[in-house]
């Protein structure tokens, strides 16, 4: 993915209140299963759009638009460098995930979800020199960071479960890959038996790839406990209201699950 950042831009990457706006050049999208990814699914998705694309006999060129790219804590939009046409907007809620290629170095997918039937696509994107993906995914970091932090703000307290995956996102961020590997296995085996036995399942088939993307897989089935822990979880401002008039046990078995070493 080719990426020309203008001088604003780079302050924009500093101040989470601003956009941070790139060209880069639009190659397509393919729809994917589901809201995370492998290492592969960016290059997959290049593959598949190529494929389509030789069907219709014309050069890969020919596909691909000059577009802007525009970053920020509430959303992303892609729109046509000259017409102005909006091809993707979206809240940043609704981007799970973002990576860039590993056989194309200089391209990068952003998956969005389609509120309206639940499907999700991965859009792919080139960065012409001399930019780079990194620069787009700092960005996006960036912009998934201010919106979390106000989000947590009003919603989130200390021992929500999203929150406390937050802080293993972070307590990893600078560990070597073997290190952060220790944390999240760490984390699995604090987890309830029944969610430990559900994460041990669907971690089987990946038992042999690599330590990173066994990592990624680690990091995105916890997220999906932690979403769903999340959906019955109390705060205790709320708890200790409910034990005014008799004590919940939902509630307190909410609170008892959440995986503690998380924030370790």
């Amino acid at each position: 993915m080719h990426v020309t950042r203008s001088a604003s831009a780079e302050k924009a990457a500093s101040s989470s209140d601003r956009d941070s706006t790139f060209s880069v050049l639009y190659v397509g999208k393919h729809h994917v299963p589901g809201p995370r990814g492998s290492l592969t699914l960016v290059d997959d998705a290049i593959a598949q759009i190529r494929k389509n694309q030789s069907k219709k006999k014309r050069s890969r060129d020919a596909f691909s638009t000059d577009c802007t790219l525009t970053v920020n804590p509430k959303w992303i939009r892609l729109a046509d460098a000259k017409s102005e046409e909006i091809y993707v907007q979206k809240a940043i809620s609704s981007v799970p995930f973002c990576s860039p290629a590993t056989s194309h170095h200089d391209c990068l997918g952003i998956v969005c979800e389609d509120v309206k039937d639940g499907h999700f696509s991965c859009y792919v994107l080139k960065t012409p020199p001399p930019g780079s993906p990194g620069l787009v995914l700092d960005a996006m970091k960036n912009a998934f960071q201010s919106n979390y932090e106000a989000f947590s703000q009003s919603t989130v307290c200390d021992s929500c479960p999203m929150s406390h995956l937050h802080s293993l996102c972070v307590q990893i961020k600078d560990l070597s890959v073997e290190r952060a590997q220790s944390v999240i296995s760490q984390a699995i085996q604090a987890l309830p038996e029944s969610e430990y036995s559900w994460v041990q399942e669907k971690f089987e088939k990946h038992k042999d790839t690599d330590c990173k993307e066994q990592n990624i897989v680690m990091i995105s089935l916890l997220r999906n406990v932690c979403e769903k822990q999340q959906q019955t979880h109390v705060h205790p401002e709320n708890a200790q209201a409910a034990n005014l008039n008799g004590s919940s046990p939902q509630a307190e078995e909410s609170r008892m699950s959440i995986p503690r070493r998380l924030t370790r």
